[in-house]
């Protein structure tokens, strides 16, 4: 199964694992296989449970990989399409919280990226990197985590796109908060 990215897009990622690091993602798939490879630990979290029963079954012919998968549900629908909200994935985005782990590098390529950008803050490294796929071609809707991450390279190229972040020394406001809807920030 190969990585659903074009090829500079994973380049940027796996230039940056090491087989010391611990890993994390939201939104599995061929990353999960791939990059789990590269890095000491890996954790991936998936809300898709038709999805989430495929990777498990790849993984299982990766024996060597230390790989923490969870399926977590949608905590509420969507009927109508709206951007995503904290009600609607909760405890996807608040599993992070069981896993006792400061991460290394995170990908968030799944479900309420904007807000697993913001719930991921407590527990990175000062050297972390996080990357967001799809940032550049939708940053109308995930451009608010620059309030807490700097940009600092990209693919813009690609049908896809992709942006690798660092955590800001201080952050600009106004922020967001995980419990506001749509694209409301704190001080609008």
């Amino acid at each position: 199964m190969e990585t659903w990215m074009h090829p500079k897009e994973k380049k940027l990622i796996t230039d940056c694992l090491t087989n010391n690091m611990t890993m994390l993602e939201w939104g599995s798939g061929g990353s999960t296989l791939e990059f789990s490879s590269l890095v000491e630990k890996y954790y991936s979290i998936e809300h898709n449970k038709e999805w989430y029963d495929t990777i498990s079954t790849k993984l299982k012919d990766y024996p060597l990989n230390d790989v923490t998968y969870k399926f977590i549900k949608q905590n509420e629908s969507n009927p109508d399409h709206r951007q995503s909200e904290y009600s609607m994935f909760k405890d996807y985005i608040d599993i992070v919280d069981t896993f006792d782990q400061k991460f290394d590098i995170v990908l968030i390529d799944g479900r309420a990226r904007r807000l697993c950008a913001k719930k991921i803050i407590p527990y990175l490294k000062s050297t972390s990197i996080i990357f967001i796929h799809d940032y550049i071609a939708r940053k109308e809707v995930y451009g608010c985590v620059e309030d807490y991450y700097e940009l600092i390279d990209s693919i813009s190229d690609t049908t896809q796109t992709i942006g690798k972040f660092k955590l800001r020394n201080k952050t600009n406001q106004p922020g967001y908060d995980l419990t506001l809807s749509g694209f409301d920030r704190i001080g609008n």
